[in-house]
């Protein structure tokens, strides 16, 4: 079980990771338009063949590794947490479950629904996972703490005050880890989306006479990406007035990208063989004991 678990936060670590790079790669190679911004937005770069089909594939795999990770944790949970805890913190735990497995099931939607063919549906579900993963990120930090600040008396680990150290080692390893991603998180999504909505402009449609005068093709800018007879589907950031704010705001969504992956890989602390991690500090205060 360990192993699946372990697993889970991995693929879903990967998967991210390798489709940032490789959308980066495509966008940069090919020359795909992505609204004038030194650092765009994943989901522009990923919004055209080849680069499409590896952002939908890339956030599926995402997704359902996520949805795993969430109900790991969830059990994981169940059996750390003392038969004394309160009802408040049982219902956080099941908070968390709902909010984080929620989340996944927005990253298919937001992947295929691309920024230029169903924008507000998009946005919608782009929103909804980066707020569904704040809440849940946030709860579940607060349960791992509580979990580290227990008193240790579960008799599958605790033999003797030898183990309950050796427990309590590995959970404030966890505690540190998250309440350090948390944190991180936490002040990028405030910039992307409550800051960065405030302070945003209204977004801007490309003209087809820019899109022609940045050579993105006749048929692509009449034709493929026509939104109406003056402008295109695609978005443009370059005013001169919001350009730094819509700038500000990808790079703000990077951050939120690179520690969810991070908040994610976090969950491995609480995936160790508790039991064999204890029978390797029994035996190393054996060899270094009297």
């Amino acid at each position: 079980m360990n192993r699946a678990r372990s697993a889970c936060s991995v693929v879903a670590t990967a998967a991210v990771v390798v489709t940032l790079i490789t959308c980066v790669a495509i966008a940069k190679s090919q020359d795909i338009y992505v609204g004038g911004l030194a650092w765009p937005f994943l989901s522009d770069m990923g919004r055209d063949p080849p680069a499409y089909y590896v952002f939908v594939v890339g956030l599926c795999i995402t997704a359902a590794s996520l949805l795993f990770v969430w109900f790991f944790n969830y059990c994981y949970q169940s059996s750390a947490m003392a038969a004394s805890a309160s009802g408040c913190h049982k219902c956080l735990r099941a908070f968390v479950a709902v909010c984080g497995m929620l989340s996944a099931f927005a990253l298919p939607i937001l992947s295929i629904c691309d920024t230029a063919r169903f924008p507000s549906v998009h946005n919608a579900s782009a929103y909804a996972f980066f707020c569904l993963e704040a809440l849940a990120v946030l709860c579940n930090t607060v349960l791992t703490y509580r979990i580290y600040q227990q008193r240790n008396e579960d008799e599958r680990y605790t033999m003797d005050g030898l183990d309950r150290q050796a427990v309590a080692r590995v959970r404030r390893r966890a505690w540190v880890a998250q309440r350090t991603v948390a944190a991180l998180f936490l002040a990028a999504f405030i910039v992307y989306l409550p800051v960065g909505l405030a302070l945003s402009c209204e977004f801007e449609h490309l003209t087809i006479a820019k899109c022609l005068d940045l050579k993105l093709g006749a048929d692509y800018c009449t034709s493929t990406m026509m939104l109406n007879s003056t402008s295109t589907k695609l978005w443009d950031y370059s005013t001169p007035e919001c350009t730094s704010i819509h700038q500000m705001r990808a790079g703000a969504q990077l951050g939120c990208i690179l520690t969810l992956v991070g908040y994610s890989l976090t969950f491995l602390f609480n995936y160790q063989d508790m039991k064999k991690y204890v029978e390797d500090d029994r035996s190393a205060y054996a060899v270094a004991g009297p």
